[in-house]
């Protein structure tokens, strides 16, 4: 992708053929390559949350469980945050950018919403804010954090529910999982053509002379060194 893309950027840059193909074959392609990803993220999460807590039997179990997973992903989150925040300070990866290829960047970007830290719950709000009082509108709205909360309350009361009676509820979630994976691996299937048409879409239209190494290098940098290693 990278290296058809400066191609095409260096012998056809502006060409009036390049612009569509870029409009109409790659960058459409690559979009619906994450839009599939993005797609069963929420269906995925529900229906492994519920199974998983469901499936656990014993409320006893639940909470102890529960505490060690709260306090590893506090850890764990807390250690990302600081690692991330250091090599972006260390490297600084995004510096000497000409405003024109930020602009440039940040229009191919794929438009997402954010929250700005005003608009930002916080304290007692914060927490209030997770537990969901329309988990449809929740999950409408993408929060995926109220979305997990009440996977979690449903999969506590089917725990706590005769087996035999949440036991059609239980193949139904099984089986949306089970095709939430076959989604997944058909999604992971098309990476390798999904992510050379968003790579050759960014380079045919920035081109690489705005790439200076050094500023690619200090970004691989940032990506490389956060990257977890070991085995999965």
């Amino acid at each position: 992708g990278v290296v058809t893309g400066v191609a095409a950027n260096l012998t056809a840059g502006g060409a009036p053929w390049l612009t569509k193909t870029i409009d109409w074959v790659t960058e459409p392609f690559g979009r619906i390559f994450l839009r599939l990803i993005f797609m069963v993220v929420l269906p995925l999460v529900f229906s492994a949350l519920v199974l998983g807590v469901a499936g656990l039997g014993d409320v006893g179990r639940l909470g102890r469980i529960g505490a060690k997973t709260f306090a590893y992903t506090m850890l764990a989150t807390g250690l990302s945050v600081a690692l991330g925040l250091t090599l972006v300070n260390v490297l600084r990866p995004g510096a000497g950018l000409p405003e024109s290829t930020r602009a440039a960047l940040a229009a191919s970007a794929t438009k997402v919403q954010t929250v700005t830290p005003a608009d930002a719950p916080v304290g007692l709000q914060a927490v209030l804010a997770i537990v969901p009082d329309n988990p449809v509108r929740a999950a409408v709205n993408g929060d995926m954090l109220a979305v997990m909360f009440f996977s979690l309350m449903l999969g506590l009361g089917m725990a706590l529910a005769p087996r035999e009676t949440v036991a059609p509820l239980v193949a139904v979630l099984e089986g949306l999982y089970a095709v939430v994976m076959q989604v997944i691996d058909l999604a992971m299937r098309l990476a390798p053509y999904g992510v050379a048409c968003l790579l050759f879409t960014l380079t045919a239209r920035i081109g690489v002379a705005r790439f200076a190494a050094i500023r690619l290098s200090r970004m691989c940098g940032s990506v490389m060194s956060g990257f977890p290693r070991g085995p999965s």
